[in-house]
């Protein structure tokens, strides 16, 4: 969705100069930055739900907790390099033309 409303500034940098490749770089970075960001933001937030709610009872395991903290935020980031392969192909058939004209 992002990408799609930033088609214009997209359009703008491959006006100046950028190559599709530079920008699907770019968007790729951008996403896995965000999805990183979102993933051990709320990787963090659960555990300390969890370890607020379970006091005692998770004692020894909170290695084993953070470990599924981890690999969840890994994983979601992976979907997310995954998901941005069809926005990154469909913006950089676009001409720049009508994107700008459109804006």
């Amino acid at each position: 969705m992002s990408q799609r409303e930033r088609a214009a500034d997209l359009a703008v940098l491959r006006a100046t100069g950028w190559t599709n490749r530079e920008l699907a770089k770019m968007t790729l970075y951008e996403g896995i930055g965000l999805a990183l960001l979102g993933g051990l933001t709320g990787a963090v937030a659960g555990l300390l739900v969890v370890l607020s709610l379970g006091q005692g009872v998770l004692h020894g395991h909170l290695l084993a907790i953070a470990g599924a903290a981890l690999l969840a935020t890994l994983a979601a980031t992976a979907l997310v390099s995954a998901a941005l392969a069809i926005p990154i192909r469909g913006l950089s058939r676009i001409a720049a033309a009508q994107l700008l004209a459109a804006d």
